[in-house]
């Protein structure tokens, strides 16, 4: 489709309205749980590179090596009016990052088909993405999630020119030394992401080599390499085996022998697929339209890419079982995979019946519950900043009386329709992990919750 101003004027009106979508969520998102931890500084928010080197070296040796662990020490102690200004740019990226995977050029908005597929892609984003509330905007679930998937996702893209038809482009010095660099740092992301990354490499190798008789650049090698090098030091530290020693790593439940792992694959399964219902159902829909339209053509380059990425998801998934069966929102990078293969069936869909993705009542209606979602995940996430900000308030009258043990009301229940929203808060007792980390970055000797509480 030819250049459009109007068009590219909507996509740039769609990306301002998305950075402060999330700009605004992020900063309504409560301080609470690791992010008590992680500001190292306390409520001073006072920024030392030599503490959060410390803290950082500390955390690799004794509890959790991955990157966005330190990104979240450097943020929480930063201040959280950092993160909320850093972070819409990470989520814009992630869902450019996404588009790029599919169609392997940039979304520029000088197509109508473009700005669909992308505004379809970063609503599921939004709304489809493992308990969106921590792992996108709440400052220590964002830097271990969502932006942990930008870094894998940006390694992965110069890969993605070797499923053009025509031979990858040679990389500059700059570019060789970017995928390098990315590489490593994807692979001290996350523990699924690993397997995943080789899985995807592996299978390009072979896909180029036996299949296309295709001689692979020296860059395909040195960012595989940057990439082991990464996971085997993430692997191999020792705030692993800490971790997972522990009683309760990392909110997941140790996995051990072979019936533990077989009993523990329904359960991931439903964990998966309990934030994919409406990439599901676009997902299932496409395909049984093409398959009853005899429109299913494996010829297909799109189809091959998108049927990769299912793949990998349900394996992201699966591999969890072989150690642990994790928190929800550790499934982000799986349902991440799985929205990557969503988009690629609606671009096939695209192709094969030369009409607007929004053409279809299935697809209108798809946008309309997301926009729904993201509405009420909007109002959940204010009424949270509501109670936290009063909260805030009363603890700083209460240290500035000269109180030091206090006491503060538990947070009013969500709508239990709403899995989108997870907290874990302060609780009666004052050895909690979220009592200590509270009391700690306030500066006061214990913060625990109470029935009754004096108003203002």
């Amino acid at each position: 489709m030819p250049f459009s101003t109007s068009s590219r004027t909507v996509f740039v009106s769609l990306l301002a309205v998305l950075v402060l979508v999330v700009m605004i969520i992020s900063y309504w998102s409560p301080l609470t749980s690791d992010t008590f931890h992680h500001a190292l500084s306390g409520l001073s928010h006072e920024f030392s590179v030599s503490l959060i080197w410390e803290r950082c070296i500390q955390s690799y040796l004794t509890w959790n090596p991955r990157v966005g662990e330190y990104l979240a020490f450097i943020f929480a102690t930063a201040g959280k009016g950092y993160f909320v200004c850093f972070n819409p740019f990470v989520i814009l990226t992630l869902s450019l990052l996404m588009f790029y995977m599919i169609k392997g050029y940039w979304c520029k908005g000088e197509s109508w088909a473009d700005i669909s597929l992308w505004g379809l892609g970063t609503l599921l984003l939004l709304v489809s993405t493992a308990r969106p509330g921590v792992t996108l905007y709440w400052l220590s679930g964002a830097t271990n999630y969502s932006w942990a998937a930008a870094l894998w996702l940006g390694f992965l893209c110069f890969y993605r020119r070797f499923f053009d038809a025509n031979a990858p482009k040679p990389l500059s010095f700059l570019g060789s030394c970017s995928l390098v660099f990315l590489g490593f740092l994807a692979g001290m992301t996350n523990e699924n992401n690993i397997p995943a990354t080789w899985l995807l490499l592996g299978g390009l190798f072979f896909y180029c080599r036996l299949i296309k008789r295709q001689h692979l650049p020296y860059w395909f090698y040195a960012g595989g390499i940057a990439h082991i090098l990464g996971a085997l030091c993430f692997l191999f530290a020792p705030g692993i085996s800490a971790r997972m020693n522990s009683e309760s790593p990392g909110c997941a439940e140790p996995i051990s022998g072979i019936a533990e792992c077989l009993e523990s694959i329904p359960s991931l399964m439903l964990k998966m697929h309990t934030y994919l219902v409406i990439a599901f159902f676009l997902s299932v829909s496409l395909i049984f339209y093409f398959i009853k339209s005899k429109n299913w053509n494996w010829n297909s380059s799109i189809l091959r890419l998108s049927t990769v990425f299912f793949i990998t998801s349900y394996f992201m998934a699966l591999v969890f079982c072989v150690a642990v069966e994790p928190a929800s929102h550790a499934m982000f990078s799986s349902t991440l995979m799985f929205i990557l293969g969503t988009m690629g069936l609606l671009v096939y869909w695209q192709q094969t019946s030369h009409s607007s993705l929004f053409s279809s009542k299935g697809i209108r209606f798809s946008c309309f519950i997301m926009l729904g979602l993201l509405a009420l995940t909007m109002y959940d996430h204010f009424c949270l900043y509501q109670q936290f900000a009063w909260r805030h308030e009363f603890i700083l009258k209460q240290k500035e009386a000269g109180e030091l043990h206090i006491l503060v009301p538990p947070l009013e229940p969500m709508a239990p329709w709403n899995a989108y929203i997870y907290w874990c808060d302060i609780d009666s007792d004052p050895n909690g992990y979220v009592s200590q980390g509270a009391a700690k970055y306030y500066g006061v000797k214990t913060i625990t919750t109470a029935p009754i509480v004096p108003s203002l």
